[in-house]
């Protein structure tokens, strides 16, 4: 099992790994985000807390159960066959991925076994190794953030939903420990072979159609083996028996059924997988699709099975990286069963992981920096329509230049290939393209499909297939069929492109007045309809379509206030009888245009001509009427005059803002651009921090351990009661003892001066050489001193040895030898004496060793003998002289004296001995 974290992860791991029985099966492999430069503690630290072997990984190490491996500092790691491999660390933008890296391997290599486990951390790596995981059928943890010190990683896997078990580290230790004892899961090499028993078998339809009565989502024919290992998988994480107790629980808890849905459902999904398609696309199929696309006709593409957007987003990158800012309507249906997959997808909101996969161009240009993570702009989110979409019991979409439907066929048996497959040719244009998965194929639909490119699977559909009894157009499901082709046609017509042209003669053709014209939402001008003349006319100036331009001055407020009420109200305005001219009069019509799939409106402008205005009343003072009718038509055409003008001002300030806007938003990108720059700066830094965080937990946990080893040393020290002296190889003193302070006069403050540079009271010639010499030497060495009071010390020195090996000084020590001088002393003036005692007898006597020659002898003796000292000393008694002594009564009272410890007095014996 793999187990990742980041900053405070010492104390998770060692929290994690104290609660692992010794006897477990499991191995588990430790990463952590390390600092580069530093050598790690990690394993020392570990190693204390844990009866488990700990070890630094070194490259193809072998997984052993049973034992615990550290990631060790700046690499990256993967797992094959069981075996770790090293490599040099990448980072991707200044970020540590290691633990995605690992994960994902961990993954591929034991599938369903594999366990991930994210733990403190202040970073996001670790998510998407853990989908990974979760899509191979593997078990997934996440630490609670109650318990964690940083709680950034474990909070955002714990979001994505992708987590099994959320515990603090203690627990996750204890649900480890319950897994290995449950059912064990099924080999993938069984899909070929019968992997359930007839009555497992009824169990296990039992259990999908419980599934499909309660999620409303049928599994009948999918991939028996896959459906085994989610169960099991599920089975495993209830701690169910068999399939019957599974069945029960199942009966009984409704979250456990979206729970095992959502299992089945999983997909493995990336962006830009598998990056050599999608530059096919944009050397291929992109440039076929635009040169048969018909003039203002949408690029439509289909990507069913989603999930959570990213082959979608990535499609509508490539896409727009092979247009370069070319204006082409592009419609991307993105559909997917799950309601949760395709509301993330809508969210397009992916983690900081995503940067393993899309390039930093690509990041910069297509994404918003977030805080923990990346969002797709506006730009592409634009392009794609995110919908829940049944590929097998919904009507397809038609009309499609591209559908890429990867890894989904792979789950299902040859009934739904088949099934999808017809699907994807009734929804084509001819000559559409068709894009599969690595794994995937159109199988028996060899006739209907030609390969565009067959190592990218990449197909063609065929124009005029030979047999199209043999497309398949119904719902598989035991015992149910169901005809779609009523609800093709309808979603066909609804999912089609708008053309609001076509919409806007529609509405002519049941009006009386076909006069008007059709404008976008900016008020240009889209397509004249009749005769407009008295109502549009060219502006003076540079030519222009703006209808606020080119409509008579007479009728401008009244359409604006027209158009401003019809955009409100989404229903059609009139005005009657507005002036034009001196006698003629208009009745105007605005009708709104909208697209039933996107926010986009038009507005249908309609003229009917209203006729003659009316004149009469009575006739009165001609003089006064005269002046009063000329004065308010002078103030009438002065008010008129200056509504157009400002009207005209405002059209022409609305392009000055609109350039203004322009410029204020490149500003912006270019502020944008800064800070994004920053970001990564500050990303950067924040993944610096994080592995001096690492550095920092480590020492203090190390320096800890040195304040009590500095402790126990201090009181080890003080318990001493023997002059030890630890000078460096510089001969400074580093630490004494408390005797050698009081018998040589050694402070606190000479601790760092020259062991020779210090007045000890020794009388000793050339210390710092006896220390040179035990340093060349690296032998212990002896010697007796004497200081100035005439105290005796046993000075012995050795080498100080550091934990390396390496020599850092000596250790002196003096070994008070005072009493033992004294009493050598005593003993020699004791011997002085009784040889002084012995030499004033006047009887002769000699003393003898146990091989009885002669120790020493008195004057008396030698006198006796008439013999010199020094030709006596030494000798056996039996040669003496020329073997005078050689009595062999003498020999045998000897001998028995020693043998029996006996003595004997008083005894007489006879020999001739020359010279006496």
């Amino acid at each position: 099992m793999g187990v990742g974290a980041s900053a405070g992860g010492l104390e998770a791991f060692t929290e994690f790994l104290r609660n692992i029985p010794a006897d477990t099966a499991m191995a588990f492999v430790l990463v952590q985000h390390l600092a580069p430069t530093h050598d790690s503690l990690l394993t020392e630290l570990l190693s204390k807390t844990t009866s488990l072997p700990v070890s630094e990984v070194m490259d193809c190490t072998v997984v052993s159960p049973g034992h615990v491996y550290v990631i060790p500092p700046n690499t990256g790691m993967t797992i094959l066959d069981g075996t770790l491999h090293l490599s040099d660390r990448k980072n991707v933008e200044g970020r540590n991925m290691s633990i995605d890296v690992f994960f994902r391997s961990l993954a591929e290599d034991r599938r369903e076994r594999a366990i991930g486990v994210i733990l403190s951390g202040s970073e996001s790596d670790g998510v998407l190794g853990l989908e990974k995981i979760k899509a191979e059928g593997g078990v997934t943890f996440a630490q609670d953030e109650g318990s964690a010190k940083f709680k950034d990683m474990p909070r955002r896997a714990a979001a994505s939903g992708i987590v099994d078990f959320v515990l603090p580290p203690k627990e996750i230790a204890e649900q480890l420990s319950r897994l290995p004892d449950r059912l064990p899961l099924p080999d993938r090499r069984a899909q070929d072979r019968k992997i359930v028993s007839p009555k497992d078998e009824k169990t296990l339809f039992r259990v999908l159609d419980l599934l499909k009565l309660k999620t409303g989502m049928d599994f009948t024919f999918y991939k028996p083996s896959t459906i085994l290992r989610r169960i099991t998988r599920r089975m495993v994480l209830q701690r169910s028996e068999d399939l019957e107790s599974y069945l029960e629980w199942l009966r009984g808890n409704a979250a456990e059924a979206q729970a095992l849905r959502k299992d089945l459902l999983i997909n493995v999904t990336s962006f830009f997988r598998d990056p050599a398609s999608f530059e096919y696309l944009k050397k291929k199929v992109f440039p076929a699709v635009l040169k048969r696309l018909p003039k203002d006709a949408p690029i439509r593409i289909w990507v069913p099975g989603c999930s959570t957007g990213n082959e979608a987003y990535s499609i509508a990158i490539a896409l727009d990286e092979f247009l370069r800012g070319r204006s082409v309507p592009i419609q991307i249906f993105a559909t997917d069963v799950s309601d949760g997959a395709v509301e993330n997808a809508r969210r397009g909101a992916y983690p900081d992981s995503i940067r393993l996969d899309v390039s930093a161009k690509r990041l910069e240009r297509y994404f918003h920096k977030t805080d923990g993570g990346y969002v797709i702009k506006e730009s592409i989110r634009d392009l794609c329509i995110f919908a829940t979409h049944n590929l097998l019991a919904d009507p397809p979409f038609s009309d499609i230049d591209l559908i890429s439907c990867r890894n989904v066929l792979i789950y299902m048996e040859p009934p739904l290939q088949k099934k999808a497959v017809s699907f994807f040719h009734y929804s084509l244009k001819p000559s559409g393209f068709l894009m599969l998965g690595g794994s995937e194929s159109v199988g028996e639909f060899s006739d209907y499909f030609l390969p565009a490119d067959a190592n990218q699977k990449i197909y063609v559909k065929k124009n005029s297939p030979k047999n199209k009894n043999r497309l398949h157009f119904t719902v598989f499901g035991r015992g149910q069929k169901t005809s779609f082709a009523r609800d093709a046609r309808r979603l066909a017509g609804t999912a089609a492109g708008f053309d609001a042209r076509k919409e806007a003669r529609k509405i002519l053709s049941g009006r009386a007045s076909r006069d008007g014209v059709l404008v976008n939402g900016e008020m240009e001008i889209m397509e004249f309809f009749g005769h407009t003349q008295p109502y549009i006319r060219p502006a003076p100036g540079q030519a222009s379509l703006s209808l606020m331009q080119m409509v008579h001055e007479n009728l401008l407020p009244d359409l604006c206030i027209a158009i401003h009420r019809a955009k409100k109200d989404r229903r059609p305005v009139k005005k009657p009888a507005l002036p034009v001219g001196k006698s003629a009069c208009v009745d105007l019509e605005v009708v709104p245009v909208r697209s039933p799939a996107r926010e986009d409106l038009y507005f249908l402008i309609l003229f009917k001509d209203g006729g003659k205005r009316r004149s009469g009343g009575k006739r009165a003072d001609a003089g006064r009427l005269a002046r009063e009718v000329a004065k308010l038509k002078r103030e009438l055409v002065l008010a008129k005059g200056s509504l157009v003008a400002m009207m005209r001002e405002q059209g022409g300030m609305a392009e000055e803002f609109r350039c203004q806007n322009e410029e204020i938003q490149s500003s912006n990108e270019e502020f944008q651009s800064t800070n994004e720059e920053l970001e990564t700066a500050k990303e950067e830094l924040q993944s610096a921090n994080e592995e001096l965080t690492t550095v920092n937990n480590e020492m203090e946990v190390r320096n800890s351990e040195l304040v009590h080893t500095n402790d126990d040393l201090n009181n080890l020290i003080l318990s001493v009661h023997t002059a030890i002296i630890l000078v460096d190889g510089d001969m400074r003193v580093r630490r004494f003892t408390a005797k050698a302070g009081k018998s040589m006069g050694i402070v606190a403050s000479d601790i760092g001066r020259r062991v020779t540079d210090i007045s000890l009271g020794l009388l000793i010639r050339d210390l710092e050489g006896f220390i040179r010499s035990v340093l060349e030497s690296l032998e212990q060495k002896e010697k007796e001193i004497e200081d100035i009071q005439g105290y005796w010390y046993l000075m012995r020195a050795r080498p100080f040895r550091r934990q390396d090996g390496k020599i850092d000084g000596a250790v002196l020590m003096f070994l008070d030898i005072m009493d033992i001088k004294q009493s050598m002393m005593q003993l020699q003036d004791a011997k002085t004496y009784s040889e002084s005692i012995v030499e004033t007898l006047w009887e002769p006597l000699v003393a003898l060793d146990s091989s009885l020659r002669i120790r020493s002898a008195n004057k008396s003796f030698y006198s006796f003998l008439k013999d010199a000292r020094q030709d006596t000393s030494n000798q056996l008694i039996y040669d003496l002289g020329s073997g005078q002594w050689d009595i062999p009564r003498l020999r045998t009272l000897l001998e028995e004296l020693l043998a029996k410890n006996n003595a004997f007095y008083n005894f007489e014996m006879e020999h001739d001995f020359p010279g006496i």
